[in-house]
This record gives C-alpha cells, sequence and structure tokens, in this order.
C-alpha cells in the first residue's frame, strides 16, 4: 500500500504543478485577478480590490484570494508560475480532504479511487480551478475541509469538528462572497435525511453563526475600504440569478445545464455514473443496493450536495461550468460508491481500470501539450520597458491579459485617461498605448517626449 500511495501522490503532484506557469496569462477572471494583486502589492490597496488605478467594482469579492496572490508575487516575483501556484496548492489540500472523508467512511482503496477519478477530468485540476489564476480552488478547499469537519462532528465527534467547519465557511466567504453558500442546501437536507438534526440545539446554533460570522464582520466593518457590502448581494445573488443578460453563459439552455457541465468536466465517467444510477434506480434489489439513509451517512450527504447544487445552477439565469465544481468531488463519492457496491465481477474492475488509464493518460497529455506564445505586442515591447525608468499606459485599456502582461514587466505602470494627465516627465520615462492588439507611438502635446520606436515614445530631457 505505501508504493501505491507513493505512486498516487506523485501522480497529483504531477498533474497540478507540471508546466503549470507555461500556458499564457486566460484572458477576464485569471488576468483581472493577477491585476488586483499587482496593484494591491505597488499600490498599498490592501483593504479592498483595485483595478487600473481605481476601486475594482467588477470584482466583488472578499480579498483574501487577492492577499495570497500578493504574497505569492512578492516571494516569486511578478511572473505566471506565482500566479498560478496559490491555487495547485489549494486544490492539493481540497484533494487531500476529498481522501480523508472517503477513508474515514469506505477505506484507503475507496479513497484513492475517488481522488484518482478527480484527477482524471478537468473539472478540479484544470481551468478556473486547480490549474488557473482563479478564486475557485481555494473556494473548493475551504468547502471540502468544512465539509470533512461538517460530517465528523455529526458522526459522533466533538464540537470543536463544528467549530472548525465554521471557521472554515468564513474563509469561504472571505475567498468569493456569497459563493461560500453553495453546498448549505446539501447540508441541509443532509441534516433532515439523516435526521441528525436532533444533534443540535439553540445555543450550539447562536455560537457557531457567531463563530462564522465575526470574520467576515471585521472585514465589512473595519478593513473593506471601497466594496459596498450590498453590492456583493446584488451583485453575486440577485443579477446573477435573475438578469439573463448579466453575463454570457457558458450554456444559454439552463436545463440542460447539468448535462452539459458534466460531459465538460466529468467526461467519460459520467455516462458510468448514469449507468449506475439507472440501475439502482430502477432494480434496486437486482444490484443488492438499499437506499439506507442512516447507514450510508457520505453517500447521502453527497447526493445531496451535488443533486441541490445542479438543480441551483440549472435554474439560474446566468452560470458558468465551474459553478458546479465544488460538488464535483461528491459525484466522485457517489460513483465509487455505486460502483464498488454493485461491481461483483472481475470484468467491471478491469473494465474501470482500463477506463482509468486511459482518462488519465489523456488528461496527462492535455496538461503536456498546454500552452502558447505570449502575445506578439509584449514580446515586441518587453525589451523597451525593461529599460524604462517609469511607464505610463495613456487611453483606453487593453485587453485585461495584455495589462497583467505589461505589470508583470513593469508593475508600477501609471494608467492615466489621456497624455494631458500626464506629470512632468523624467529621461527614460516612456508613454504607450496599445490600438487592436498593438502597442503604438502616442503624440502628446509634450515637446520633450520622442519617439524610439513604432510602439511608444521615451523622454529624452
Amino acid at each position: 500500500m505505501s508504493l501505491i500511495r507513493f505512486l498516487v501522490a506523485a501522480l497529483v503532484l504531477f498533474f497540478l504543478f507540471f508546466r503549470l506557469g507555461q500556458p499564457p496569462v486566460f484572458e477576464y477572471d485569471e488576468a483581472r485577478n493577477g491585476i488586483n494583486a499587482v496593484e494591491m502589492l505597488e499600490h498599498g490597496h490592501w483593504r479592498g480590490l483595485w483595478f487600473a488605478n481605481e476601486p475594482d467594482t467588477w470584482v466583488n469579492k472578499p480579498p483574501l484570494f487577492t492577499w495570497i496572490l500578493a504574497g505569492s508575487f512578492s516571494i516569486l516575483g511578478y511572473n505566471t508560475l506565482a500566479l498560478r501556484l496559490p491555487s495547485a496548492l489549494a486544490m492539493l489540500g481540497a484533494l487531500f480532504f476529498v481522501y480523508l472523508l472517503g477513508r474515514r467512511y469506505y477505506g484507503e482503496v475507496f479513497a484513492i479511487m475517488a481522488c484518482l477519478v478527480l484527477l482524471s477530468v478537468k473539472g478540479l485540476v484544470g481551468h478556473h480551478t486547480g490549474r488557473t489564476g482563479d478564486f475557485d480552488a481555494l473556494l473548493i478547499f475551504f468547502l471540502m475541509a468544512n465539509s470533512y469537519f461538517f460530517m465528523r462532528f455529526f458522526s459522533g465527534g466533538k464540537e470543536w469538528n463544528l467549530t472548525l467547519a465554521s471557521l472554515l465557511l468564513a474563509g469561504a466567504f472571505m475567498t468569493k462572497g456569497p459563493a461560500m453558500a453553495v453546498l448549505l442546501p446539501g447540508q441541509a437536507i443532509f441534516l433532515a435525511l439523516t435526521g441528525a438534526y436532533k444533534d443540535l440545539n439553540w445555543k450550539l446554533l447562536v455560537r457557531q453563526l457567531l463563530l462564522f460570522s465575526i470574520i467576515p464582520l471585521i472585514w465589512l466593518v473595519f478593513i473593506n475600504e471601497d466594496q459596498a457590502p450590498g453590492r456583493l448581494i446584488s451583485y453575486d445573488i440577485l443579477e446573477r440569478f435573475s438578469d439573463t443578460g448579466f453575463e454570457t453563459p457558458q450554456n444559454p439552455s439552463q436545463f440542460s445545464f447539468f448535462i452539459v457541465c458534466m460531459d465538460a468536466y466529468f467526461n467519460l465517467w459520467n455516462y458510468v455514473l448514469y449507468g449506475l444510477l439507472a440501475v439502482v434506480s430502477f432494480f434496486p434489489k437486482k444490484a443488492g443496493f438499499s437506499w439506507n439513509w442512516k447507514d450510508n451517512p457520505l453517500l447521502v450527504y453527497s447526493l445531496a450536495c451535488w443533486l441541490s447544487l445542479g438543480l441551483l445552477l440549472s435554474l439560474a439565469a446566468t452560470t458558468h461550468r465551474w459553478y458546479f465544481s465544488p460538488a464535483l468531488p461528491f459525484v466522485a463519492i457517489t460513483m465509487v460508491f455505486l460502483l464498488r457496491k454493485m461491481a461483483k465481477h472481475k470484468l467491471v474492475w478491469v473494465l474501470f481500470g482500463a477506463l482509468l488509464l486511459f482518462t488519465l493518460s489523456r488528461r496527462a497529455l492535455e496538461i503536456a501539450h498546454e500552452g502558447g506564445p505570449l502575445p506578439p505586442m509584449i514580446e515586441q515591447a518587453r525589451p523597451f520597458l525593461e529599460q524604462a525608468e517609469r511607464v505610463f499606459y495613456v487611453g483606453s485599456l487593453p485587453t485585461q491579459r495584455d495589462l497583467l502582461y505589461l505589470y508583470f514587466i513593469e508593475p508600477q505602470l501609471i494608467c492615466l485617461a489621456c497624455a494631458e494627465e500626464l506629470p512632468e516627465l523624467r529621461k527614460g520615462d516612456a508613454v504607450v498605448a496599445v490600438r487592436n492588439d498593438t502597442i503604438y507611438s502616442l503624440t502628446p502635446t509634450r515637446a520633450n517626449i520622442l519617439p524610439v520606436s513604432p510602439f511608444s515614445f521615451r523622454c529624452e530631457k
């Protein structure tokens, strides 16, 4: 078993960290998160998120993840690896809690199987989760840790388990605001179906509510500087669930969201899951399966979490596939549980091993071939900008990805709306602007600015 543990650990490290910094930064969320962290570190905006030297009213999230990114940049420098390493480490922690949950209830072999299935799909170790600089990996870590201690308490554990679960839920809030609640409906269903709610009392509930609230309240009252708390609610709940024009959803048909999401993030295991669910639903006796809620608490918890979140997201006006990622560990737990219950023949396990080998190999090849060149304009501008004393960016902003790369080259980049806002320039200053994915020269009304290339100007005064 020690050899198996070593091999599984090696696979986890490979899938999470191999070529982590090689693929170019993704536009939108990953790039914007990086910009928030650079501006936090360079300009001291520790109390809230800023973008292009202004408060960021689009990313209305608490700053925990941005604090961590800023710390990563301060240690490793401004680069893509530093942008993504916190997410990879967070997902490593999340997989560890998946392992702990599976081992606690069904043994180590079960836990390893669930983790290997999750490694073989894109939902956890992929874009917008464990291999990019996005909020979701840290959110999933907090939710998996919360689930572990939540289940420990309701399986006869002491109150400190529930205390840790409450504090971890507060960490989830500080990571992604209201998204911390995505598993709460499933937890409520679990308590109702198993009767575990009887272990609660009002005093215990009040204590846990206070413990959960103290960290978010400290941030909202004493630390938060620029983001209105009401915007967290209106942005992440009301607009997202009611306004079809709020964002462009990945899947325009709401009621097929779950099927499309599973095919993208849990392929090919989604078809195995559907088949197993069909067998136990229509032929439970032949399958030797019994829906005994109290005997299988982790199965009940897993079903409650992923079914409730899948339904909730299917009803939302605007959603993205990675919103379902926090529930994927419980999808894997459900599938492995049903497979072990019904697989009585060696042929089934041979087929399982073959499919696991195929999906792991496919995912490894995908990771090995991730990558691509930097934007051409960044390569063109890098030598000049690296020599500049100060860099001023003037005019309409470029894409978020290009702006982050400019920040990587010159972290103290100063963004201005127009050339008239330029301060008194010194020798070595650079003034740049972007048009149509190219850094173009400017013609400011300053006599001391001279062209040095087709892309920018440098002050020679």
